[in-house]
């Protein structure tokens, strides 16, 4: 294990020796939350060089930054700690590998989403920019722009030593402008994770829409009065629609649904003796269970891999409260309410 000095002097040995030096293959990093972490010289060496340099380096950037490296050991490895987040390398990586594709007859959403790193960057959410990265100043954000963030992007795990001959650039392919504004709709959300966990003195940049928009996360079941939209392209059955368990064939309508458990956990633990609510990535649905399958009338709150499709008529006393027509098959109308917080659910 080399010793503080030494590694700091063989990063200054490389910077001056990187184009003189032939690069020998690159050896993996080894993480470690240690505040003595280093990068073997080879590393430093090896991003000087080949193709996709910024997303090496911002790979490595942010493995470290997930792995809980110090920022004295950043500040050492690559001189400036604001690189982290707002270095030309982060930014050329947002917006070419990780925004959601244009779709040719929809709403721009990859434009949007670099406006709304502009505006972070601007507002200070995210730390100053380098000197040399080209952002436009001049934006002005609209009230709206601030409901189309992104959480499910993609970071690519590359080895230092990847090489690459065709384009990296990774898409989110949707089906439709209702899933694009799902993607691009929390984003904001997924940086702050990182920054509370990091570097929350960045927080007391926040703006007030901001601090309104993360304090509306607040856990709620199924039945609460939060809207629904935009509709995660995940959530496979909709409010309306008859479904059985797979399990026991015991039949139902769905009249709600999370993106993942919200129930109490001492419920869960009793209900879900599977486990399901562990996993933040399984939607869970509220379901009215017929009175034809069950003793008495009984709503359910089920993971999505207990159910499947299925059809005809449910008889539940609460029904009519909830739905309204029922087409003879496999749906019901949504009545007002369930319309307002479920808006996108009775379209196909």
């Amino acid at each position: 294990m080399k010793t503080f000095s030494s590694m700091r002097n063989s990063i200054r040995n490389s910077v001056r020796n990187s184009f003189k030096t032939k690069v020998s293959k690159t050896s993996s990093i080894e993480l470690t939350k240690s505040d003595t972490f280093m990068i073997l010289q080879e590393d430093i060496n090896n991003l000087q060089y080949g193709q996709f340099k910024a997303i090496r380096k911002f790979s490595i950037i942010l493995n470290l930054f997930k792995n809980g490296i110090s920022k004295k050991t950043y500040k050492i490895l690559f001189k400036k700690y604001e690189n982290v987040f707002s270095g030309k390398d982060a930014l050329d990586l947002l917006s070419n590998h990780i925004l959601p594709i244009i779709e040719p007859n929809g709403v721009n959403f990859k434009l949007k989403a670099s406006k709304l790193i502009v505006y972070f960057l601007k507002e200070q959410f995210l730390l100053s920019p380098s000197n040399n990265s080209s952002i436009n100043r001049t934006y002005t954000y609209s009230d709206t722009d601030i409901y189309y963030i992104n959480e499910n992007y993609m970071i690519p795990e590359l080895s230092l030593d990847y090489k690459c001959t065709g384009i990296t650039q990774i898409y989110l392919v949707h089906n439709s402008t209702s899933d694009a504004n799902y993607y691009l709709h929390t984003f904001v959300k997924d940086i702050f994770k990182y920054i509370d966990k990091y570097l929350p003195f960045v927080k007391k940049y926040y703006s007030s829409k901001i601090l309104a928009l993360i304090d509306s996360e607040n856990v709620e079941n199924s039945m609460s009065k939060r809207v629904r939209d935009p509709r995660p392209p995940f959530i496979k059955f909709r409010v309306g629609q008859v479904v059985a368990t797979k399990k026991y064939n015991i039949r139902g309508v769905v009249v709600g649904w999370d993106e993942k458990a919200a129930a109490p956990v001492k419920w869960l633990k009793d209900h879900d003796p599977e486990g399901h609510y562990k996993n933040d990535k399984m939607p869970f649905y509220a379901v009215l269970i017929t009175t034809r399958d069950v003793v008495l009338p009984s709503l359910m709150y089920v993971a999505e891999i207990e159910l499947e499709e299925s059809s005809g008529r449910i008889f539940h006393p609460s029904l009519s409260r909830y739905l309204g027509a029922f087409d003879g098959y496999s749906r019901y109308k949504l009545k007002n309410e369930l319309a307002t917080i479920y808006p996108n659910d009775e379209k196909v």
